[in-house]
């Protein structure tokens, strides 16, 4: 096993490999989601302040004008911690190098101490994750972003003012629909030609001690109220409406995968598979399927959040979610037939 100062030399000399196309950085360590381990008196601080040292040694290999990796084009971050990453996009090379990607998979792992508090995860998503995208929008054509916790509504993104008009592979993992704007945003990528949803659910109730925004998401700080009686949002999309919008809108999409919690917990509780490895099971999921857990609904409202099943049986639309699937399958594998024809 390498020592960190070896791993950084390492790592300084990537660039001596001229035919290099791809470079996946994968930490292993923990980031501390355990409480037992918190208890004991774990420092997130130790593992983040390592992974941005990392990430700041590559950029400044992959920026090297000596040695120039050509056919460089797709960089993987794997378990990097969704924390304040300023250091990293102030770099004065990091949009020189990022602007030469055609391939970005940034796959999160969270400190889940600050996560409960409005700390780094939130400032994350909410100020640092554009500006990964800022320098690659132009040329992207894959774009990965998993998690193996549940983002989009709490830690809060907004993806609106990101558009890739290249974009042909999109894998989602984790990120949940509460607004209609999320399936636009998705559809108006008209150039994909592979769409992935891993364990996305749609989050039909969400229940706050904090008062919302006028855009239904939870206010922190001045103005929030958490000794006020519950409040209660509900969204009513269905995944019948979701398919059936991707199907019409997304006319050149050959590859549709959709898989949910159940499917993943059952590959990550087997034998020999741990929580570093959680990202690895994406990969494996080649099969299409609908899971209860496709509605969520969450609970803020104790002292810890907790996501649950969702399921109402007077929603008669929930009966139409496995018709829409199986139209929208037939529609993509026909799609797949003509292209493999031409």
């Amino acid at each position: 096993m390498l020592t960190s100062l070896e791993l950084e030399r390492a790592i300084a000399n990537c660039c001596r490999f001229q035919r290099l196309l791809s470079i996946t950085i994968s930490f292993g360590i923990d980031l501390g989601g355990h409480f037992e381990e918190m208890a004991k008196g774990y420092d997130s601080n130790r593992t983040i302040n390592f992974q941005t040292r990392i990430l700041l040694r590559l950029v400044s290999a992959l920026s090297n004008a000596i040695y120039i990796i050509p056919y460089f084009r797709t960089l993987c971050f794997v378990g990097v911690a969704n924390h304040d990453c300023a250091a990293l996009i102030t770099h004065p090379k990091f949009c020189s190098v990022f602007e030469r990607l055609r391939g970005l998979k940034l796959h999160f792992v969270t400190d889940e101490l600050r996560f409960r508090e409005w700390g780094s995860p939130h400032l994350f998503f909410g100020d640092c994750t554009p500006a990964w995208f800022a320098p690659v929008m132009s040329n992207l054509t894959t774009l990965e972003l998993l998690s193996e916790s549940y983002w989009g509504y709490w830690p809060r993104i907004d993806l609106t003012p990101l558009f890739f008009p290249r974009l042909q592979v999109l894998a989602l993992g984790k990120y949940t629909f509460t607004h209609t704007w999320q399936l636009k945003w998705v559809t108006k990528h008209g150039n994909l030609r592979k769409l992935y949803l891993y364990d996305c659910p749609i989050v039909s109730r969400i229940h706050l001690l904090h008062d919302f925004d006028e855009d239904g998401y939870p206010i922190s700080g001045p103005g929030s109220n958490p000794n006020g009686p519950e409040r209660v949002r509900e969204y009513p999309a269905t995944w019948a409406n979701y398919l059936d919008e991707i199907r019409k809108s997304l006319l050149e999409l050959p590859v549709f995968n959709i898989t949910h919690e159940n499917d993943l917990e059952r590959r990550v509780s087997q034998p020999n598979v741990n929580r570093r490895q959680y990202f690895e099971t994406y990969q494996y999921m080649k099969n299409t399927s609908f899971s209860v857990s496709r509605y969520l609904e969450w609970d803020a409202s104790q002292r810890w959040t907790q996501w649950n099943t969702y399921f109402d049986a007077s929603r008669n639309s929930f009966r139409g979610d496995f018709g829409a699937l199986e139209s929208l399958l037939h529609t993509v594998k026909s799609r797949s037939r003509i292209k493999n024809t031409d």
